[in-house]
């Protein structure tokens, strides 16, 4: 076998296993997006309460505890900054779908 046809199988096995990681992550995507969904109208219900009770949607001492959590779900401590940034966004959003 010649250096250019180890290459193109190198190459193709590369992209095999590049197309499998890809396929995984649309199905974790397909998953979070669903959670997210979930997530969501919860704090759409947990809103309308807020609302009805005159509370504030703001609750930094609920945000500490959840953030907390996140923490310490995040096995992989080399990710755990990450994870803990998108979960930022997602409060953030929490709070906007309350309002």
């Amino acid at each position: 076998m010649s250096q250019q046809q180890a290459k193109r199988v190198t190459s193709s096995e590369q992209y095999t296993r590049i197309h499998n990681l890809r396929k995984d992550i649309d199905a974790v995507d397909a998953e979070i997006a669903r959670l997210l969904e979930k997530r969501f109208s919860l704090c759409s219900e947990i809103g309308k309460l807020k609302r009805e009770f005159d509370l504030s949607v703001e609750d930094p001492r609920r945000e500490i505890v959840v953030l907390t959590r996140v923490a310490e779900a995040t096995e992989d401590r080399q990710l755990r900054e990450s994870v803990l940034n998108v979960y930022r966004i997602i409060l953030k959003e929490s709070r906007e779908i309350q309002t």
